[in-house]
């Protein structure tokens, strides 16, 4: 495997983990909705950002899963999910739809925060 020589351990650590979970499929559908949940958690607390939330999601929709799958298994996840990949978008271009969508990202984590305790 190359990667670029500017990556930290960190990232390059993660470029491996990366591509282990794809070619081995072992991102359950569970994992995913505790990384993002913990994500949200994070950034309700405002230890995280609009972008490291924006790349959370982004990494589980579109890099680490395949994302019909999540919209047919968990439709609810799915639409926070692909919300959460605009807000950065949203945070410049759109203020109103960034508004809808930490309301509906604050109801996901509301209705949610149960799952991170089993």
């Amino acid at each position: 495997m190359q990667f670029p020589n500017k990556l930290t351990s960190i990232e390059t650590f993660y470029e491996y983990l990366k591509e282990s979970l794809i070619k081995s499929k072992s991102l359950t559908l569970p994992q995913t909705k505790i990384i993002f949940l913990k994500a949200l958690k994070d950034y309700f607390a405002k230890n995280i950002d609009e972008g490291n939330l924006m790349i959370v999601a982004v990494q589980l929709y579109w890099e680490l899963n395949k994302n019909y799958e999540i919209d047919v298994y968990d439709r609810k996840l799915g639409k926070a999910l692909l919300e959460t990949t605009e807000i950065e978008y949203y945070k410049k271009e759109k203020p109103e739809a960034l508004k809808k969508t930490i309301k509906l990202l604050q109801d996901y984590y509301q209705k949610n925060t149960d799952f991170l305790k089993s």
